[in-house]
């Protein structure tokens, strides 16, 4: 993907070398279901979120740039069920997502859509107990 071509809402990837590659003009990928791919999403930038702390009914964490960060739910490592989204910025660079409902089993992750439309790749899985 390239330039400003924004990917999504509503598509399913799945079974896929590479889910998509988001190059140095950026693309905003939003509230897709990405999952069972050999790989996810591939971004130059920004930095993937990172996920603190995660429960059945939150999750929240930190990003190194402002955005909207979008919260999955999956069995591994991308994310297959969209959760919701949150703001992050300063002068925390903190977000949180409460009040949301994630299966009791699954991972969480997250990606990172700044201003400029550029979608980081997806953060590290954290389980939900």
């Amino acid at each position: 993907l390239g330039g400003m071509l924004p990917l999504g809402p509503g598509n399913v990837i799945t079974g896929t070398e590479q889910a998509a590659y988001v190059g140095s003009t950026g693309a905003k990928i939003t509230r897709n279901s990405i999952f069972g791919n050999t790989e996810g999403i591939v971004s130059l930038s920004p930095s993937p979120p990172t996920i603190l702390s995660a429960s059945r009914t939150g999750v929240s964490g930190t990003c190194t740039v402002a955005g909207t960060v979008e919260v999955f739910s999956d069995a591994a490592d991308q994310g297959e069920t969209f959760v919701g989204d949150a703001p992050c910025g300063s002068p925390t660079f903190q977000w949180a997502l409460s009040g949301v409902t994630v299966p009791h089993g699954r991972n969480v992750t997250a990606t990172l859509t700044d201003a400029l439309d550029h979608t980081s790749a997806f953060s590290s899985p954290m389980a939900v107990p």
